[in-house]
């Protein structure tokens, strides 16, 4: 997308997993990676740093729909939200199937816009003034306007591409992104941690989890705070995701720095990490510290197939797991540990998700890892010295 100033013409807790009894039966969210990282990412952390910094767009979305000709429930919220009127324009060539379902779609917007959303079809050929006023190259763009910012939608932005590789209309993202990017002139910033072992971004999977952030409307990049220069005043949040090795002192008083004056740091922790002390002891300031643990759950209902290790936690209420249960989508961490909630008298801690708190034979339904050394040998089965649910 495109985004400028223009005026119209005149005229226009970590976490669980679960299937009963006490043994695991299977080992395979044993494997982790980068892939695995940017899973997790996507599917949760993605959903946390849109809810804590998105609070300047006023709301929290997932933007999937079954059907692409009709708005999802998310759209929707964000539409009953506008405080401003949009127009949005598309430059689309008469009698074509794609500009058809365009119009189709932009009639859900105006539907569902109270009054604040209008639409125009522009035939570009015939109307080329107004195709020269923004700057259109290419017939099929598509211009929102709110107020004094435009975002402009290319063809391409359109579509996405089903398992086979199949072109499909997918129009209701990208103009739903650039209704969020035309109210909100001042673009977030997100930057990932780096020098610590992190996965890059440009690698493994973890392009979706920047691609997916990108199509939120953030500026993504990294950062490396070994400098100790802090956090540029722009970032609106940071991400420590999968770091192998210990954060430095100085990296540590740039992040006490950044949070003291109110900014967002998302952590990402893997188990069977090589203790990080001075990350842990930052953690245990604010009241939260790794229990250094692999967390299993074999509750029946809080684990993904037949492994323990990859968790399907419970939500415990706020304003970030309320919209996923009210949407029945379940977050799915292949491997996580627990975390000891500590009581600070500068800090709220507040978990918000949680394993299974059963028992079965008379043996706890989730339960922490603590002698992983030897998970081999024992199957991941609860033993003397592992730690009780519920995590």
């Amino acid at each position: 997308m495109q985004s400028g100033q223009q005026d119209p013409p005149a005229n226009e807790q970590s976490a669980s997993a679960g299937s009963g009894g006490g043994r695991p039966k299977g080992r395979s969210g044993l494997r982790w990676g980068a892939a695995t990282l940017s899973y997790v990412v996507v599917v949760l952390a993605l959903l946390v740093v849109v809810n804590v910094i998105g609070s300047k767009l006023t709301t929290t979305w997932d933007l999937t729909s079954t059907h692409s000709l009709t708005l999802s429930q998310a759209s929707k919220n964000i539409l009953a939200k506008l405080k401003q009127n949009v127009t949005i324009y598309a430059f689309e060539i008469p009698g074509t199937s794609t500009g058809r379902q365009v119009q189709t779609l932009l009639e859900q917007y105006k539907r569902y816009g109270n009054g604040h959303v209008s639409y125009q079809m522009v035939d570009p050929d015939a109307n080329p003034a107004l195709a020269d006023h923004f700057k259109i190259t290419t017939a099929g763009e598509i211009v929102v306007l709110a107020g004094q910012n435009t975002q402009t939608v290319q063809p391409s932005d359109l579509q996405s591409y089903d398992s086979a590789g199949n072109p499909v209309f997918n129009g209701e993202a990208a103009i739903t992104n650039a209704i969020l990017r035309a109210g909100t002139p001042v673009q977030l910033t997100v930057d990932f941690v780096t020098g610590n072992g992190e996965p890059d971004i440009s690698q493994g999977r973890l392009p979706d989890a920047v691609q997916a952030l990108k199509d939120q409307g953030y500026n993504v990049g990294s950062i490396s705070l070994l400098t100790g220069s802090g956090v540029p005043a722009n970032v609106s949040a940071l991400i420590i995701a999968s770091p192998q090795n210990d954060l430095s002192p100085v990296e540590i008083k740039v992040l006490q720095n950044y949070a003291a004056a109110g900014g967002h740091i998302l952590f990402l922790l893997d188990p069977l990490v090589k203790p990080l002390t001075n990350l842990d002891n930052l953690l245990l300031s604010w009241g939260v510290t790794p229990q250094n643990d692999l967390v299993a759950d074999a509750s029946g209902t809080n684990h993904f197939q037949t492994d323990p290790f990859t968790l399907i936690p419970n939500y415990v209420a706020s304003s970030i797991t309320d919209p996923l249960q009210q949407a029945n989508l379940p977050s799915v961490l292949p491997g996580a540990q627990g975390l000891t909630i500590g009581k600070p008298s500068a800090y709220t801690v507040t978990p918000i998700l949680t394993t299974s708190s059963g028992t079965s034979g008379g043996q706890p339904t989730s339960w922490g890892i603590t002698d992983v050394k030897n998970l081999q040998s024992t199957g991941g089965a609860y033993q003397a010295g592992d730690i009780k649910g519920p995590l």
